[in-house]
């Protein structure tokens, strides 16, 4: 899986933009910076205007998620490609059933 993520950002760079399919690659991409931990507790959500929003379960694991957001955005920037990504939103979504 690494690998795939490694050539993403020439293959964006030769697609014509498409918010779908950008959006796509974000949220598949959340997994893979996030861990398998963190990916068990939340769920990438949305990606619009370079923005990721992300449910978790509690006010917890979004005030220590927001801790971990530079370094997370960095990473997936360093996958999709610099400047793909500037902000994670986390969002408390009590309604979401999250694994352990």
């Amino acid at each position: 899986m690494e690998r795939l993520f490694d050539t993403l950002p020439a293959v964006l760079r030769s697609l014509e933009p498409n918010a779908l399919t950008n959006e796509a690659l974000v949220l598949g991409a959340w997994a893979q910076v996030a861990g398998d931990g963190i990916a068990a507790r939340s769920r990438a959500t949305s990606f619009a205007e370079k923005r990721l929003v992300v449910s978790v379960p509690d006010d917890i694991w979004r005030r220590h998620l927001e801790e971990l957001s530079p370094q997370m955005v960095a990473r997936l920037n360093e996958l999709l490609g610099r400047g793909s990504l500037t902000f994670i939103d986390f969002r408390v979504d009590a309604r979401i059933q999250y694994g352990c």
